[in-house]
């Protein structure tokens, strides 16, 4: 997503380029692809997967379902030019 965020800069050039393209189509195939996010169930365990970076961080809330992982939430952020110092 790096490259789409690069575009929303203030003062950015808006030049749509291959590598755009490319991050765009990956976004779509993600978002389209089944199964997007499951219901979550209580009975279930779950998993709580993080990761950061200067760029960003995020997190994904798995349930685990006789054996099988399933996503159930999302979340990501974006660090501002501040943070990433």
């Amino acid at each position: 997503m790096l490259p789409l965020y690069e575009l929303t800069k203030q003062g950015a050039a808006w030049e749509w380029s291959d590598r755009h393209e490319e991050a765009r189509n990956t976004i779509i195939q993600y978002l389209t692809s089944d199964p997007v996010l499951s219901i979550f169930q209580e009975d279930y365990p779950i998993e709580l997967h993080t990761d950061a970076s200067n760029l960003g961080y995020g997190a994904v809330l798995i349930q685990v379902i006789d054996g099988r992982r399933h996503a159930v939430a999302y979340m990501s952020m974006r660090t501002t030019d501040a943070e990433s110092r």
